[in-house]
């Protein structure tokens, strides 16, 4: 594919001057054309500057710049669309081009580079002959442009990013994000590397005065590691097989390569960054060479040299110091990296790359730790260590704010506080509206220590213990005792209020290391009630395990996800008379489970009336239900934005929902993200739920909403909302709302 190297060119991590330089020359190789330009928008001016052309090799960025609406080309960034002229002379405007080319080319080919429905650059290619222009060549360049427009976004916005850290190392800056979990809070950034990314390693000096000691200990720790990999293989596979790691040990000891980086760390550079210097420096070399051979050795280093920074990470990690304010700073968050931060210090979490429902969203919600990401070009090696304030209520984060910004913002994290102390004040308190109508309030749980929470925040019961988590964070399945124990604390901790377990739900982006077939299509692939159905010696065992864990408790309640089918709940059910059936032999004397279905498909909603009938309750899974009726996958970043709860059509089907178990006398209950969203408690209400469950951290947000309305204006709330046609109408109505009522503080900090 003849566009593929040229998106190469603009991935590389050089100054976009000289990578667009090299794009524009390689362009008129791979394109056969006889001139390449290319125009970068320029925002704040709203012109397009000429950053590189084959026309001016030697041109300085900046010198040179269109606007839409002077220049021929212009008509390529206003119509968005690509322009073709097969005789410049006779165009009916004129172009900077024919005076660059001094009118020798005479037809032009350009097409723009559109990201987010905005035109980021103009690619415009130039040649003799009118008749080059073909078919293919126009098919080839819109191919081109389409894949330059994340890579070429991204680079404008680091070389943007860069100048201005360039110019004023000093000075406050900001960036935008999306918010992953609202809130305000400050402290001091920490930054994590993709240490298995070696290009992403920032320079920086020593660190501290151990590193050359903790790069002895780690290469120790790969040797011994690929030792013992050279005598697994040789006698399974023969020497000849494990030459490879014959190679890795006489390379970690050369000095060419151990020695190189013994020799950085001593000049005072930062051992990461003197292992990337030593592993590019060599990999280089050897890709460099014309010999097959040769070429796979550089990648052989760029693997040694990733082995080391590993085995680094875990020391490092064991011994690292995280500020008491700490600011989590990577290009993508994961859970683990939220987890190692000891327990108090975790502020807020900034990233460049990620969802607002991803696993470290998730637990970030969990732990009321505002969350920013998506931010384009975050430059993390320039803020690590620095003043940061993160504003996730607007999605934008400031780095070494003034002094008046930071007092404001001061006195704002001063309100949340003070906020947080009145909320505790309700935790005892009925969660019913002015006029006497009780919803009940219970807690998501998924480990145990969330049941502290759910306590500590006043939680009516549980209202959906995730089980897969005890099955995540094992090598192996548990056994049926150790999911009884793990149960029976759910059940004991909340004896007289109802405690929904959720049966194993994996698959998609929820995998077990041990039991896991890689699809094409996992999010509509074989994952939860489809997986324990077809593997029933599995279900059999987590429904004895839970039935006898509700010995001497009458709460337990067992909900079946991602239910598609009739048939699905029937064997269900069978299944667990039958598990009931063989625990009442062993001798347990246990009242009947009451069995609920999830509704987060869109055939159980349109099947709703019949699987109604079949179950005891009904639990709406808004996370995943949002995720296919909008055909939405919410953890991919190009499409998050399109992803909300609160979309028109989501209202209608939650409402259609309710009607339908109200009209069967059977208890509906919301356990997604949405239930625990302020903004839509009056929607939730007026569409008449029983119950709402959600992150214990958000509980006492919405009974606050509920303890401060009536029914009837969450009644016409429902009313208002149903006219409406857009997800921002719908946002802007509900927020009003909480303003209108004096609860804008549950929104952002500091409004009444």
């Amino acid at each position: 594919m003849l566009w593929q190297p040229l998106v190469k060119i603009i991935e590389l991590k050089h100054e976009l001057d000289v990578v667009l330089s090299m794009f524009a020359k390689e362009a008129c190789k791979v394109l056969s054309v006889d001139a390449c330009s290319v125009f970068i928008l320029d925002e704040t001016e709203h012109t397009y500057t000429l950053s590189a052309s084959t026309l001016v090799p030697t041109l300085r960025s900046g010198m040179i710049y269109i606007s839409a609406k002077d220049d021929l080309l212009g008509k390529v960034a206003l119509r968005e669309e690509a322009l073709i002229i097969t005789d410049m002379s006779k165009a009916s405007s004129y172009s900077v081009l024919q005076t660059l080319s001094r009118n020798r080319l005479q037809s032009l080919l350009a097409a723009p580079v559109v990201h987010k429905g905005e035109v980021i650059a103009i690619i415009a290619l130039q040649l003799n002959d009118k008749d080059k222009i073909t078919e293919s060549l126009q098919t080839d360049v819109a191919t081109l442009c389409a894949n330059l427009s994340l890579p070429l976004n991204r680079a404008i916005h680091i070389e943007d990013v860069s100048e201005q850290i360039e110019d004023k190392p000093q000075s406050p800056m900001y960036f935008d994000g999306v918010s992953a979990n609202d809130g305000v809070q400050k402290g001091i950034a920490v930054a994590r590397y993709n240490i298995t990314d070696i290009e992403e390693i920032p320079d920086k000096p020593t660190q501290s005065d151990d590193e050359e000691r903790l790069f002895i200990s780690a290469v120790k720790d790969v040797k011994e590691s690929l030792e013992e990999m050279l005598e697994r293989v040789t006698l399974l596979a023969g020497s000849e097989e494990a030459q490879l790691f014959e190679a890795y040990l006489q390379m970690i000891d050369s000095s060419r390569f151990y020695d190189a980086i013994i020799g950085y760390i001593r000049q005072g550079i930062w051992l990461q960054s003197a292992i990337k210097r030593v592993v590019i420096e060599q990999a280089t070399l050897f890709e460099q060479m014309d010999e097959p051979y040769f070429v796979e050795r550089a990648s052989d280093i760029r693997d040694l040299g990733k082995r080391i920074l590993l085995a680094l990470e875990n020391k490092i990690l064991k011994k690292s110091h995280y500020a008491v304010d700490t600011v989590l700073v990577a290009s993508e968050v994961t859970a683990s990296m939220i987890a190692e931060v000891p327990k108090g210090r975790l502020k807020a979490i900034i990233s460049e790359h990620g969802s607002s429902y991803s696993h470290a969203a998730i637990l970030a919600k969990a732990l009321s730790v505002p969350f920013v990401t998506s931010i384009k070009a975050l430059p993390i090696s320039f803020i690590d260590g620095k003043e940061v304030i993160v504003d996730a209520y607007v999605g934008r984060i400031y780095i070494q704010p003034a002094k008046g910004l930071k007092s404001a913002y001061e006195r704002l994290i001063k309100h949340e506080s003070q906020k947080a102390v009145e909320l505790q004040a309700l935790k005892d308190l009925s969660s019913t509206t002015i006029d006497g109508h009780e919803i009940t309030l219970k807690a998501n749980v998924g480990l145990i220590a969330d049941l502290d929470r759910a306590l500590s925040q006043g939680a009516a019961g549980v209202g959906l213990y995730r089980s897969e988590i005890p099955f995540m964070i094992r090598e192996r399945f548990p056994s049926e005792d150790e999911q009884r124990i793990i149960y029976q604390q759910i059940l004991s901790t909340f004896p007289n209020k109802p405690a929904v377990l959720r049966t194993l739900d994996v698959g998609a982006d929820k995998t077990l290391p041990y039991f896991y077939e890689e699809e094409q299509n996992p999010a509509l692939g074989w994952r939860g009630i489809r997986m324990l159905l077809d593997q029933s010696n599995l279900f059999l065992m987590q429904i004895r395990a839970m039935l006898k864990a509700s010995l001497h408790h009458d709460n337990l309640h067992i909900l079946l996800p991602m239910i598609t089918t009739i048939e699905e709940v029937k064997e269900a059910k069978q299944l667990i008379r039958q598990a009931y059936k063989e625990v009442i032999e062993e001798g347990f004397d246990i009242d009947k489970p009451r069995i609920g279905i999830m509704i987060e498909v869109p055939a159980a909603v349109v099947l709703a009336e019949r699987l109604i009938d079949l179950i005891d309750f009904v639990s709406i899974g808004s996370n995943d239900l949002a995720q296919y009726i909008l055909a939405v996958d919410r953890t991919n970043e190009k499409v998050a934005n399109l992803y909300n709860q609160l979309h028109p059509a989501m209202i209608r089907t939650l409402y259609h929902l309710v009607k339908v178990a109200k009209k069967h006398n059977k208890e509906i209950s919301l356990c997604g993200e949405l239930g625990g969203n302020p903004i839509a408690t009056a929607l939730l209400v007026g569409m008449g739920f029983d119950s709402l469950s959600m992150n214990a951290s958000a509980l006492l947000k919405v009974k606050q909403v509920l303890r401060s309305v009536t029914k009837k204006q969450c009644r016409n709330v429902l009313k208002q909302v149903l006219k409406l046609a857009t997800t921002d109408e719908v946002h802007t109505y509900l927020e009003n709302f909480l303003v209108e009522n004096d609860l804008g503080g549950l929104i952002r900090a500091g409004i009444n």
